[in-house]
């Protein structure tokens, strides 16, 4: 894929210290030096200085041919939420601890973007899902999309939950527990793999539901196609489950309603991808798989 990168969106995690703010400075003026324009698509900004954050949905990408998001997982993962298929593609490098989702390293930025520059980069999609919550009248009362995993989970500590689950009008099995999560081949290495989930190559288009400490021997994870539409139903819980998306949106799943998984529409969302970063590698270095 050939780039023409006139003007660029900047998009910074919340926090900057002494040390992010000199990465900012670098690479301003780096991007100055080569005539590109930029501005920053979560930041107020006076002087191409960010001053202060704002906590938006909509970002402004007229004109933006591409996104540089400077961050951690987290900082990557809320700024696809916001993105579409007709999105530039995004250029993801990692500040954060772990960087298993974002593509490049910092120490390497300045020379990842000239070969950038040079089109020696190519592009893969990343699908976005949405979770819809309705009432018994079929009323969509919210909706989110999400990139790693929907996870619905009990409110006290002590307490079991009871969740009814479906795939395509099939029902699964009822289910008690601590909970249940529904994740993405991105996701599947975050709080699905922390409760005995599967790996997921990224290629693959499907999604795993994991039980979250079941009381049963029988529950297991299960892998199934994502175009899958699921239904997460409470079923006579004393207090309602909490439906988490990618661990940042929380919201209560009353008795009378229920949530449904699906594909989120226009949600291919394209990442610039980095040569040097292999999946497997990655897995053995941010995880210790295999590692000998």
């Amino acid at each position: 894929m050939k780039f023409k990168l006139n003007k660029i969106g900047i998009y910074l995690r919340p926090k900057i210290d002494a040390n992010f703010k000199a990465t900012i400075k670098n690479l301003t003026e780096w991007l100055s030096a080569r005539d590109i324009h930029f501005t920053y698509l979560n930041y107020e900004h006076k002087n191409k200085t960010p001053i202060r954050h704002l906590d938006n949905d909509s970002l402004n990408l007229e004109e933006i041919d591409l996104i540089i998001c400077l961050g951690g997982d987290g900082t990557l993962i809320s700024l696809l939420r916001k993105l579409n298929s007709n999105s530039p593609p995004v250029f993801g490098v990692n500040l954060g601890t772990l960087g298993f989702t974002t593509e490049f390293n910092k120490s390497y930025l300045f020379e990842d973007l000239a070969e950038l520059i040079e089109n020696k980069h190519t592009t893969s999609t990343i699908q976005l899902f949405q979770a819809k919550i309705f009432n018994k009248k079929r009323e969509c009362l919210y909706e989110r999309k999400f990139v790693n995993d929907a996870v619905f989970s009990k409110e006290g500590i002590s307490r079991i939950i009871s969740l009814s689950l479906e795939a395509n009008g099939n029902h699964i099995y009822n289910i008690q527990g601590d909970g249940l999560i529904i994740s993405t081949p991105m996701g599947s290495t975050a709080y699905s793999l922390a409760a005995n989930g599967p790996i997921i190559y990224p290629e693959v288009d499907s999604l795993v539901i994991t039980p979250i400490c079941p009381h049963s021997l029988t529950h297991r994870p299960i892998v199934i196609p994502n175009n899958f539409l699921i239904k997460v139903e409470p079923v006579k819980n004393k207090t309602p489950p909490i439906m988490t998306l990618d661990g940042q949106n929380f919201i209560p799943l009353e008795q009378g309603q229920f949530a449904e998984i699906t594909k989120a529409p226009r949600g291919k969302i394209k990442i610039i991808e980095n040569p040097d970063k292999e999946y497997f590698h990655t897995l053995k270095t941010k995880f210790t798989l295999g590692r000998k």
